[in-house]
């Protein structure tokens, strides 16, 4: 049976996590074999469990890369591999076209659509063209407050580099907001930090 991909996709807080872990309850509970694997650099809510920001979580396993998994025993054994960070493993593209193409597996990943200054991961843009589905989600503006959608993920921490974090860092936010000097809007989101 021929495998597929399917991506999840949008800025943080567009609940991708949460609806990632729906899928794997739901899979589960048809009997469904699965893999659960995390980023090994998104150790927020431990080193063993992929966490949604309201604390639900799923065992996983975490690796900093994909390529190993698939001669791995556990591997052989599953139907569907769920990945979440997807962004951040940079042989995305690779490892799911192998596992849905030739392995038969339905692979189902998680990933932000783009970085906080709106490039977009290389993995993710690799891999879209070879995603049977793709789910596009967005947030809701955490400074309109409005119901105004949130396609967009601003960067609140005065950091420099690749940062995993979330509302201490993070806020998702619209396009006026993300264009928007962070004191313009740091009164209206009280965690905002002004660089």
């Amino acid at each position: 049976m021929p495998g597929n991909i399917r991506l999840i996709i949008g800025p943080m807080f567009s609940q991708k996590t949460t609806c990632l872990t729906g899928y794997i309850h739901r899979y589960r509970s048809i009997g469904r074999t699965v893999l659960v694997v995390n980023h090994a650099s998104d150790v927020r809510y431990g080193r063993d469990a992929l966490c949604t920001h309201d604390g639900t979580s799923v065992p996983c396993r975490m690796r900093r890369d994909l390529r190993g998994l698939r001669g791995e025993p556990e591997y052989t054994d599953v139907s569907t591999i769920f990945i979440e960070e997807g962004q951040f493993f940079d042989d995305l593209a690779a490892f799911c076209r192998d596992a849905a193409g030739v392995d038969g597996k339905e692979v189902i990943v998680a990933a932000l659509v783009a970085t906080f200054d709106r490039r977009m991961f290389p993995s993710v843009a690799e891999l879209i063209p070879y995603a049977d589905h793709i789910e596009h989600r967005t947030a809701l503006c955490c400074v309109c407050r409005d119901g105004t959608p949130a396609p967009f993920t601003k960067r609140i921490a005065a950091i420099e580099g690749c940062l995993v974090g979330g509302s201490e860092s993070y806020a998702a936010v619209c396009g006026p907001h993300h264009n928007a000097p962070h004191r313009a809007i740091n009164g209206a989101v009280g965690h905002l930090n002004d660089p």
